[in-house]
């Protein structure tokens, strides 16, 4: 609850209301527990794991659920162009930095909430400036993780225009191209729902089993069961690695596609307020990930590689 510094776990039953009042502290059924032994400090959650990197690129070295590494190689990042944008200058030289960690600090440590505070600079080669706190919220029971990301700007006015601070995860997709989805939430309660290599729509039908398992998020059964026309043409139907989602005011907002570094991109839809959240994986798990007040706080963009 805001203000209040009260926080509820994630098992807790819901409620339409809830009522504070002067008591002993409740514990969770599964308490939070921080690790800060060792060259990580390690939230657990009792639903999933979480790896802090005390040093180095690496803000978040791994998170893990039940054992799978979900997502690891959290990092930071910032852009900065030396002419600004409105300009239309002939050349514009731009410049990328990573995150460096300098310090790790528990701010909190359960049973209910941990907070973790990392601390450091962006830097390349020489220069380390932009420096950033960064804090992460994590609750017992809850697979989700609130992340706060603030800095400060110290370089020059005249030559540092920033263009492109964010934060980076790996996500490790497992199964074959056509087992791997994407999701984008629009506006409202619609959700662009795509794989990596659609098998739907094409000339030749691969069968209704393997359409609706690919439609449902699925593992799709054996290529071998399939419609061999479909299957030895496979390599011939297009892969697409990146993503872009882009809500340039308040009015609009397109999803684009490209299928690799260099080559053009390509409209898949739009509309007009997006909700910001995204998501990566494959049938056996993946990662969901958004921004707060996406549409507001345009121009955003939220990329998928």
């Amino acid at each position: 609850m805001k203000w209040t510094a009260h926080a509820i776990s994630g098992a807790a039953p819901r409620a339409a209301a809830y009522r504070l009042r002067s008591g002993s502290p409740a514990s969770p059924a599964t308490p939070l527990t921080v690790h800060t032994g060792g060259a990580e400090v390690t939230v657990n959650t009792g639903v999933i794991e979480v790896s802090f990197g005390r040093s180095g690129k690496q803000v978040v070295t791994a998170v893990r659920r039940g054992g799978t590494v979900i997502a690891n190689g959290g990092r930071l990042v910032a852009s900065r162009q030396d002419q600004p944008g409105t300009d239309g200058a002939a050349v514009v030289r731009t410049e990328s930095f990573s995150g460096v960690v300098r310090s790790v600090q528990v701010e909190q440590d359960g049973p209910v909430r941990a907070v973790i505070k990392v601390e450091g600079k962006h830097e390349k080669g020489r220069r380390a400036w932009l420096p950033f706190v960064v804090r992460f919220y994590l609750y017992a029971g809850s697979d989700a993780i609130r992340v706060v990301h603030t800095f400060v700007f110290d370089g020059n006015e005249d030559k540092d225009f920033i263009n492109g601070p964010g934060m980076q995860f790996t996500v490790p997709m497992r199964g074959a191209l056509h087992d791997r989805h994407v999701r984008f939430a629009g506006d409202g309660n619609g959700v662009l729902a795509e794989t990596v290599r659609g098998i739907t729509g094409l000339r030749r039908d691969p069968g209704e089993n393997v359409r609706r398992a690919q439609y449902e998020g699925r593992t799709t059964p054996d290529t071998a069961t399939w419609d061999q026309r479909v299957t030895s043409r496979l390599q011939y139907i297009p892969a697409f690695g990146d993503y872009s989602l882009r809500q340039l005011n308040a009015h609009g907002f397109e999803i684009h596609k490209r299928t690799a570094q260099g080559r053009s991109w390509v409209r898949v839809d739009g509309g007009r307020r997006s909700r910001g959240l995204a998501y990566v994986g494959s049938p056996t798990g993946g990662l969901a990930f958004g921004m707060r007040n996406f549409w507001q706080l345009h121009p955003t963009n939220a990329p998928v590689t």
